[in-house]
């Protein structure tokens, strides 16, 4: 396999999970280490940036990399010189990629190039990955002059059709790519080195498997530590980097007192931990749920905040809410049959109109609604509001009446040691509500719904394609409000009358 930007930056950060990628089959951790920025908005976000050149060419001929290295080649060395996308070079064992190549305006046969980022700021990894490519395509004989970023700009609004000279802003990071390049080759032949190489490196698991984001080969790396290892691997990590670790089961929760930055407390933790026995506060819960007001609405939200904005009148990364599953239990009888009523967009049009004018529908004037950590279904409702003016009464009646199950577990009224000091939904369905069961969805987590729900409004060639991916998004988000339903009853029928 050749060496690429993704694998030379793997290797930067481990020389092990680099040959764990390309020389085994080892098992991925399952970590939630997938963006939109490697997927399809990627892919979006491009071709919008390519909209600056509306002379240039395309270098993609399908996937055929063979072939689109010869485009690349052809177009580079054509007449007249005029931008050039998706070109594509391979050299030596390595490969490289560019979004778009215009020629340099004041030196015959050089190039300056620009890599396209669904990001609003600049970070070390984006410069790594540009000194690899400008490398790689010198040594190909594309003559590189400037290397540039295409930033989105998060001030920018849609107005009509997107705006790309608005959307984007083009950062010259040629002097710091410049100082990157001379360690590139040096640090390719290592990686190379390692790649044929028939050992496993020998790293120690640390700091540098969990940040920015878990490692997928932690599996590999971390199950046959020994208790000590894993407490001398943890020294100096961070809760919100070492979290994703114990609630996968590779580190035991004995190691908090070792760990800095958690919120829930500290003592309470070891002691469920230590006594594997829950830490409940039956007094704070029942508090809590004394609040609730029939009708009960069980209320959950999936979307999109594309990089680059869909629709008129919104801006990059925000919130866009074009799902939303809503079971209702009407009297404290009808828990066993409650009803269940939802929404989906088509992917044709905005769907804030439509998904405001559901929740006007089917969400009762009175009654509670139940949301889990109901901060963000305050914002999106608030977000509503903004947008629909006509709605915006209805809308902010809902907002006031919101009521979160995440608050017992979130303020430690409520520690299992099997949440393995996780509290999300995912984290204590198992426990509190067992017959709910993700693993066998298609989409099991919000990540995923939310990259599937972008497809929904980018791809409009394959109807077939967008039935099932909507048939997923319903069975999964339909999962998320019936397991708010179950946890709540377990919770009333446990401690309503402590």
């Amino acid at each position: 396999m050749p060496l690429n930007e993704n694998l030379f930056l793997t290797g930067l950060r481990c020389p092990r999970a680099l040959w764990l990628e390309v020389k085994t089959n080892a098992k991925k951790s399952n970590f939630k280490t997938v963006s939109l920025n490697d997927t399809e908005e990627k892919k979006f976000i491009a071709k919008a940036a390519q909209k600056l050149f509306p002379n240039g060419l395309s270098c993609r001929i399908g996937e055929n990399f063979e072939l689109n290295a010869i485009e690349t080649q052809q177009q580079i060395h054509g007449c007249p010189k005029q931008p050039i996308f998706d070109a594509f070079v391979q050299f030596n064992g390595t490969e490289a990629f560019c979004d778009i190549l215009f020629p340099d305006p004041c030196k015959t046969d050089f190039w300056h190039m620009i890599k396209v980022m669904a990001a609003a700021r600049l970070m070390r990894r984006h410069i790594n990955d540009l000194a690899m490519t400008w490398h790689i395509f010198n040594s190909s004989g594309i003559n590189i002059s400037r290397s540039m970023l295409a930033f989105v700009d998060t001030s920018y609004t849609r107005n009509g059709d997107l705006d790309p000279e608005k959307l984007f802003k083009l950062l010259d990071v040629t002097p710091q790519v410049w100082a990157t390049l001379p360690r590139v080759p040096q640090i390719l032949e290592t990686q190379q080195d390692v790649l044929l190489s028939p050992n496993e490196p020998l790293i120690f698991p640390g700091a540098h498997c969990l940040k920015p984001s878990p490692c997928s080969f932690v599996d590999s790396c971390w199950t046959a530590l020994t208790p000590q290892d894993r407490s001398k691997a943890v020294q100096g990590v961070g809760w919100r980097d070492v979290k994703p670790l114990i609630q996968e089961g590779y580190l035991d929760l004995t190691l908090l007192s070792e760990i800095s930055g958690i919120r829930i407390p500290k003592a309470s933790l070891l002691e469920a931990a230590a006594t594997k026995t829950p830490i409940i506060n039956k007094e704070a819960i029942k508090k809590h749920l004394d609040k609730l007001v029939y009708p009960l609405h069980f209320l959950d939200f999936e979307t999109i905040a594309p990089a680059a904005p869909i629709f008129s009148g919104t801006s990059p990364f925000e919130t866009i809410p074009a799902q939303a599953s809503l079971h209702i239990v009407k009297t404290p009888g009808d828990w066993s049959e409650p009803l269940h009523f939802e929404f989906i967009t088509s992917g044709n049009t905005d769907p804030r109109p439509e998904i405001a004018q559901f929740l006007t529908s089917f969400v009762k004037a009175e009654g509670s609604i139940v949301a889990y950590n109901a901060k963000f279904e305050y914002s999106v409702l608030a977000g509503l509001a903004v947008h629909l003016p006509m709605l915006r009464e209805a809308l902010r009646g809902m907002m006031a009446r919101l009521w979160d199950l995440y608050t017992p577990f979130q303020k430690g009224h409520f520690i299992h040691p099997d949440f393995r000091a996780g509290f999300s939904l995912k984290a204590i369905a198992p426990i509190l509500a067992p017959e709910i069961n993700y693993r066998n969805l298609k989409i099991q987590d919000g990540l995923k719904a939310s990259i599937a729900l972008f497809k929904l409004f980018i791809n409009h060639d394959d109807q077939s394609k967008k039935n099932q991916l909507m048939k997923d998004l319903k069975t999964y988000c339909a999962m998320d409000t019936l397991a708010l339903v179950q946890i709540t009853k377990r919770l009333k029928n446990t401690f309503q009358q402590a």
